[in-house]
């Protein structure tokens, strides 16, 4: 049998962060592990040091050796400490700053009120974010200059991470819009109950069963082709077979226009990735009334993106 080799990268500094389930003692517990598997196979086992970093700057990393060693070892669960971390990007700028911990007020349950706005942000939440939407107003207002630019900050530098999308990222967006200040907001969303994503789902089911009446129905409702009710009712309503037959037999203008719509949109499924299909029909796909320009410009594009990036 060949000798294979088997690589496995992680670090103990960020296993404390729990990602995936992982920890301190889990990662060194694994290696311990493999080393023995492999001087029970009498084969090569090498634990080599990744010691230089090149996502962070020399400040974070600084900070993060020093807090590891006032911790010390013990504290992670390991016999030896950590490799101090060299940073790759030497020249690269950077500040940690430290405030204090934002506590909770001991009050009193009050009765709600409309009229109170994000009452149901703990408190000590709500403070933070606060003091970190007056910080960032006070360098926008300042014109504090950003020495990787060589130029004044502006918000879409800033970039702020949380440990988990808790109540504290909706209390960060509230915040920053109080204070005027320009937020993108989440950055996850539910793509599947956004209409713009159901439209084009209901094409996708469309070309793939065209039978599939109600999907049809749905597409012919949406920005795709955006006929109205009462012309979808005198169409589906008493027809004899299926609705995709109804439109081909129809002698409506309108509708032999969408006919051939989906005509050229069912051909392009049958010779394109999904991928290649998608940048079709949101693209160059000529439009119902047979011109050819972007499908953006009668339903408008942005139709798609601003539902879905709010």
């Amino acid at each position: 049998m060949r000798p294979r080799s088997l690589f496995a990268v992680g670090d103990v500094k960020q296993a404390i962060f729990g990602f995936q389930g992982t920890d301190p003692a889990t990662f060194l517990a694994a290696e311990a592990a493999f080393g023995a598997r492999a001087l029970a196979a009498n084969v090569p086992f090498t634990s080599l040091p990744l010691a230089t970093s090149f996502r962070s700057t020399p400040a974070v990393l600084q900070v993060v050796d020093q807090v590891l060693t006032d911790l010390g070892p013990a504290a992670l669960g390991q016999d030896a400490a950590s490799p101090v971390h060299k940073p790759a990007r030497l020249r690269s700028g950077g500040r940690v700053v430290l405030w204090p911990m934002v506590e909770a007020a001991q009050t009193e349950e009050a009765d709600w009120t409309p009229d109170q706005d994000l009452m149901w942000e703990p408190d000590a939440e709500l403070q933070l974010a606060s003091r970190i939407a007056e910080q960032i107003k006070a360098w926008l207002e300042a014109r504090t200059l950003l020495p990787a630019r060589g130029r004044p900050i502006r918000p879409g530098d800033i970039l702020l991470l949380v440990r988990s999308r808790t109540t504290i990222a909706a209390a960060l967006i509230a915040a920053l819009n109080a204070a005027g200040i320009p937020v993108a907001g989440h950055d996850r969303v539910k793509l599947l109950q956004e209409t713009a994503i159901r439209d084009v789902m209901a094409l996708l089911r469309f070309v793939l069963q065209p039978a599939d009446d109600l999907s049809l129905a749905e597409l012919l409702k949406s920005p795709f082709l955006g006929w109205s009710e009462d012309r979808l009712m005198c169409l589906a309503h008493a027809r004899p077979g299926s609705l995709w037959t109804a439109l081909q037999t129809s002698q409506d203008t309108e509708a032999a226009q969408a006919a051939a719509w989906l005509g050229q949109a069912l051909a392009a499924a049958d010779m394109t990735a999904p991928y290649e299909f998608l940048a079709h029909v949101l693209g160059p796909l000529q439009e119902p009334n047979g011109s050819t320009s972007d499908w953006g410009s009668r339903r408008s594009r942005p139709w798609l993106y601003c539902s879905i990036w709010r």
